[in-house]
C-alpha cells in the first residue's frame, strides 16, 4: 500500500488516498480520482488526466469551443 496525493487542476485542493500501487496509465489516475470522490478526466484533446475537485471546478475551465484549457486560469 502507498499514499497517492490528488490535486484538483483547477484550485488545487488536495485529497490523500491509499493505493496498492502507483497509476501507470491516464485512466488509472482518472478511475483512482472517480472512486475516492474527485472528477477524474481524460482530455483527449491535450492527451492527458486532469484531477478535479468538482463539476464546478471543471465548468471554469473550459473554453468557449468545450475543451478544458492548455493551462489553468486563474480563479478569483
Amino acid at each position: 500500500m502507498g499514499k497517492l496525493t490528488l490535486v484538483c487542476w483547477s484550485c488545487g485542493n488536495k485529497k490523500d488516498v491509499e493505493v496498492n500501487q502507483p497509476p501507470m496509465f491516464a485512466f488509472e489516475l482518472a478511475n483512482i480520482a472517480n472512486k475516492n470522490g474527485m472528477l477524474g478526466i481524460i482530455d483527449m484533446y491535450h492527451r492527458r488526466s486532469l484531477v478535479f475537485c468538482n463539476d464546478k471546478c471543471k465548468s471554469d475551465q473550459m473554453t468557449k469551443n468545450g475543451t478544458i484549457r492548455v493551462r489553468p486560469k486563474k480563479l478569483t
